[in-house]
């Protein structure tokens, strides 16, 4: 288990590219490898399968149902939305580690 101290900075520095993560889609690059390393820092912080690793991996960042009415603004709000859960579920890991 690593300091308290640098839990907080790598949660803290996941939480921050969220704001560049925005302008992007749940199919890129950039927001795969920040969803990877974020299950890896969350395995470092508290160990194996917690509940704290199941809890983010319930986070959707996709539309739960689709229809054939659903359009490309279905899958901007459910990823944006995944985005602020995510966000304020850091920073709850945050105050856990506190």
């Amino acid at each position: 288990m690593i300091n308290p101290e640098e839990a907080i900075r790598k949660i803290d520095k996941q939480i921050k590219a969220i704001d560049n993560l925005q302008a992007m889609t749940s199919n890129s690059s950039e927001f795969i490898k920040w969803l990877n390393d974020t299950e890896e820092i969350i395995q470092e912080i508290f160990g194996g399968e917690t509940r704290f690793q199941e809890d983010f991996n319930a986070i959707y960042f996709t539309p739960c149902f689709l229809s054939c009415k659903s359009d490309d603004t279905v899958f901007d709000e459910a990823y944006l939305g995944g985005l602020d859960e995510a966000r304020s579920f850091l920073h709850f890991l945050i105050d856990e580690i506190e």
